[in-house]
């Protein structure tokens, strides 16, 4: 899955509510979508087998027109997200890979830095001086 486990959706009207507020109503019965009563929720991931949303075009316009591409904490595993690391090397763009495990295309990529993704971030930010930001 794709995405965050922070919300959920309504299958029925669409209204999206804070996962943590959907598990407080959680009792031997399914919780019930605050907006419509429907009992269909989902977190708000891509789950396997989902098509990807709209604007997952518009990353692979952006990958074609990008002069560095970073991949940050991800498996690399999972198509079609995963091609866009091969999608931005043939487009000639510098590609990078920060994640905790080795993946696919380190072997492809011009940098690889190993870690914890919080870490590796928080470094950064102090480096280039956004830890106010």
């Amino acid at each position: 899955a794709h995405g965050s486990f922070r919300e959920a959706t309504c299958l029925s009207c669409g209204a999206i509510e804070g996962i943590a507020t959907v598990f407080a109503r959680a009792g031997a019965r399914a919780p019930q979508c605050r907006k419509c009563s429907g009992r269909r929720l989902k977190p708000g991931v891509v789950l396997f087998g989902e098509m990807l949303p709209a604007e997952f075009a518009d990353g692979e316009k952006a990958t074609d027109e990008a002069e560095v591409l970073v991949a940050m904490g991800s498996s690399l595993g999972v198509y079609p997200v995963a091609g866009l690391v091969a999608r931005a090397i043939r487009a000639g763009a510098r590609t990078f890979v920060v994640n905790r495990e080795k993946t696919p295309f380190d072997d492809e990529v011009e940098g690889v830095v190993r870690g914890e993704l919080r870490d590796i971030v928080a470094a950064l930010r102090q480096r280039l001086d956004l830890t106010s930001a």
